[in-house]
């Protein structure tokens, strides 16, 4: 049986007056004489502090979160937390001490207390935990017209809401009725401006452009209006001269045309096609002959869909 006993969580700097009394099966004594004892200071430590606390935080919807608090003192304290004064029970005490608390898929702002306490102290620190909740794309501003032909249109915006794709919707204005919607789009764009081609010629367009993202889409921007420029079919501009060469010399023929549409332009012979596509350009195309021995025609054609030229250029071998 122990014939000593610590009695702890008593205040410091504080005089007590203790007795002792013995008990068995036939009672209790009578308790020896008291003894007086004054305690002393908490060995240097502060009666309650906080040595961990979490700083206010902004997260995103849906987000988890892991607050963690610790707090030291004499007498050692409890660390519970609270949720606009409700205590939280769904706490995890970590080996170092510190009670953490664990916040899964967040989607209300809250102010969190995390609360210390002992026998003769409490300190509480409030922690605010603000949830952004996201929304749908702000649609885009100052939509602009950059360039414009007989068959493409090229459109600039400025976005509001990052980390957006978007979408260009467009009706066509046809003589004498106004359009009742709009009747094409593209979409999955992810620059802020995009040309959108094979438009009819000298044909009026309305275009709007919407934002995309995960939480859906935008409204519309405000609508722009634009007239494709007419047709205009192809027309030669620069074309070569028929030339003679002596035997086994080179030749260099060049052509160009413009149209709108921008014509194709190629070289052939007798019909055979002589430049290929990776060497012949719209509007423009070259022919480079070497070690030439014989005389021969050759034809410059310059096409789009709204018509075709040719230029023949007579190649003459003497002797």
């Amino acid at each position: 049986m122990a014939t000593a006993y610590t009695i702890r969580n008593l205040k410091p700097n504080t005089t007590y007056i203790f007795r002792v009394a013995a008990e068995h099966l036939l009672g209790r004594m009578w308790p020896i004489q008291p003894i007086e004892v004054t305690t002393g200071e908490p060995d240097g430590k502060t009666f309650l502090k906080f040595t961990k606390v979490p700083e206010d935080v902004t997260v995103s919807a849906g987000k988890n979160l892991r607050l963690e608090c610790s707090a030291d003192g004499w007498p050692t304290p409890n660390i519970t937390w609270l949720d606009r004064f409700q205590k939280i029970d769904d706490v995890v005490v970590t080996p170092t001490g510190s009670v953490d608390l664990p916040l899964t898929n967040l989607r209300s702002s809250s102010v969190y207390t995390c609360m210390a306490t002992s026998a003769l102290w409490t300190i509480k620190r409030n922690v605010r935990v603000t949830v952004e909740v996201e929304t749908v794309p702000k649609p885009p501003s100052n939509l602009r017209v950059v360039e414009t032909s007989a068959t493409s249109v090229t459109l600039s915006w400025e976005p509001q809401t990052a980390n957006c794709s978007y979408m260009i919707v467009y009706k066509t204005w046809r003589k004498g009725r106004n359009p009742l919607h709009f009747d094409s789009f593209k979409s999955g764009i992810e620059s802020t401006s995009f040309t959108i081609t094979n438009l009819k010629p000298n044909t009026t367009y309305e275009f709007e452009v919407m934002a995309s993202s995960h939480n859906g889409l935008s409204l519309s921007s405000k609508s722009v209006k634009v007239t494709t420029k007419g047709s205009d079919p192809p027309k030669f501009v620069i074309t070569p001269n028929d030339v003679s060469i002596l035997p086994g010399e080179d030749v260099n023929l060049t052509c160009s045309a413009t149209g709108s549409p921008v014509p194709y332009v190629r070289w052939v012979e007798d019909g055979v096609q002589l430049t290929e596509h990776d060497n012949s350009t719209f509007g423009f195309s070259s022919l480079t002959l070497t070690d030439v021995r014989r005389s021969a025609n050759y034809t410059c054609e310059a096409w789009s869909y709204h018509g075709k030229v040719e230029h023949h250029v007579q190649v003459t071998v003497k002797g």
